[in-house]
């Protein structure tokens, strides 16, 4: 891109739309992610993180600010980045370091490489300044709609905030077309709910606890993304009947509100089928939950998978693919075999389940049992009868995954070498012969 007085006949091709998106993955008709726009008018390619970019940059510098251009050009712009991982950010992130950190901040330690900024003393705000700020939420609205986490999305809402607390409250809790935020209550006699596409937020009160409600939130959620809601958002759900939320939960989960809303609604399995609508409208996404915890991390269909897979062991293939997508350094889904135990029981249909579960998760890095799983679950005879028994069946299957990397996986090394001890096993299991089994098992390690 050549850097001169061109600059201004590009950027009136992008405030009038005369650009086309070029692909990543021009042979992949599924994928929508572009890596450059291009000019038809000067037969020019544009790349999006670094040509546009200084694009972007020479722009706030060198036009005064004036809302409707600087809105066009946003808008325009979003039409561009929404079709890239990263998403609006990038934008945001210029048009903060060239237009809100010198007109509103100062860095407490300039020479650091993470100052922190600090609002002016004495500032006076005119209504050309709530114009500025309401571009800065614009541009915040846009970042919603990315898949990849959003760094500096709260921080821009802090500043918002910090410069004029009444326009931050209005513009967070109305509708306002001209900036496209949508903040909208919808209220039945199944439900009460706000969705705000600004702040990626859904929530949703059940005034009771039935098939019906249920279906009735399902199909609210559904709609929402189908018309395009933020992928990345955060979801609270609450029943108004209880007062202890977390019964709502697959308790080794957090306490989540996504958590609580599949876990009771996958009971009611006439409503698996709008489960897996759900599913099949996000799942081909990125979208994740943005208020959990990082070690909580999850990708937004993995709750509805995990209510489903341990509601009804058909759906074990459903979380099999969910974990060639989700990524390997995430934990949530470790707890899955367990819950689907809690939740099922043992017989010989849910060891073999249980244990194709655990092989599925084992072809991924990051997989591990508490050590005393084997104790809380095979520690009777019925219970470690039917493991061996599913066991010597597994072993004479053909798996990726072969019974001995399961076993290390349900038992600690040192359990291991202890348990060949009769004094020692007999204060784990609670009778010889439950023990005599487990040795079985461990000959058929050899």
């Amino acid at each position: 891109m050549l850097l001169d007085n061109s600059q201004e006949i590009l950027i009136d091709d992008i405030l009038n739309g005369h650009f086309e998106l070029v692909k990543e993955y021009p042979n992949n008709p599924a994928s929508k992610l572009i890596r450059a726009i291009y000019l038809p008018k000067h037969e020019l390619e544009l790349k999006v993180y670094k040509d546009l970019k200084e694009l972007i940059s020479y722009f706030f510098t060198n036009h005064p600010f004036d809302f409707h251009l600087y809105l066009n050009f946003f808008k325009q712009l979003n039409t561009i980045y929404s079709k890239t991982y990263n998403g609006f950010e990038s934008c945001t992130n210029i048009f903060v370091k060239e237009v809100i950190l010198p007109k509103y901040f100062y860095a407490d330690d300039p020479k650091h490489w993470s100052p922190k900024f600090i609002k002016k003393t004495n500032l006076t705000f005119e209504l050309e300044d709530q114009d500025i700020l309401k571009i800065f939420m614009y541009g915040v609205r846009c970042m919603a709609y990315t898949q990849s986490p959003n760094y500096s999305f709260q921080n821009y809402l802090d500043y918002i905030n910090e410069l004029d607390t009444n326009l931050y409250h209005e513009l967070i809790s109305k509708n306002n077309a001209e900036l496209e935020i949508e903040v909208i209550t919808t209220e039945n006699s199944y439900f009460k709910a706000i969705s705000n596409n600004l702040l990626a937020s859904i929530e949703i009160q059940a005034f009771t606890h039935n098939e019906e409600t249920y279906k009735a939130i399902l199909n609210y959620i559904n709609q929402l993304f189908a018309n395009g809601f933020p992928q990345s958002h955060k979801l609270k759900f609450e029943l108004k009947e209880i007062e202890d939320q977390r019964v709502l939960d697959i308790p080794s989960l957090p306490n989540y509100g996504a958590n609580r809303l599949f876990n009771s609604a996958a009971k009611y399995h006439n409503l698996h089928p709008d489960i897996e609508t759900y599913i099949n409208l996000v799942e081909k996404g990125n979208g994740f939950y943005t208020d959990l915890k990082e070690a909580e991390y999850v990708e937004i269909e993995g709750f509805a998978i995990f209510s489903l897979v341990i509601e009804d062991a058909k759906y074990a293939d459903k979380f099999i693919k969910f974990l060639n997508k989700t990524d390997n350094h995430n934990c949530l889904q470790n707890h899955i075999p367990s819950a689907f135990l809690d939740r099922q029981g043992i017989a010989s249909q849910t060891i073999k389940t249980y244990l194709k579960l655990c092989a599925a998760l084992l072809e991924h890095e990051n997989f591990g049992l508490e050590s005393n799983h084997l104790y809380s679950y095979f520690n009777n005879v019925e219970a470690m009868k039917i493991l061996v028994q599913e066991v010597n069946i597994y072993r004479q299957e053909q798996h990726n995954i072969q019974w001995f990397e399961i076993f290390w996986s349900l038992i600690s090394y040192g359990d291991h070498e202890d348990l060949f001890n009769e004094v020692y096993a007999m204060k784990k299991f609670k009778s010889r012969e439950i023990w005599e089994m487990y040795l079985m098992i461990e000959e058929e390690l050899q």
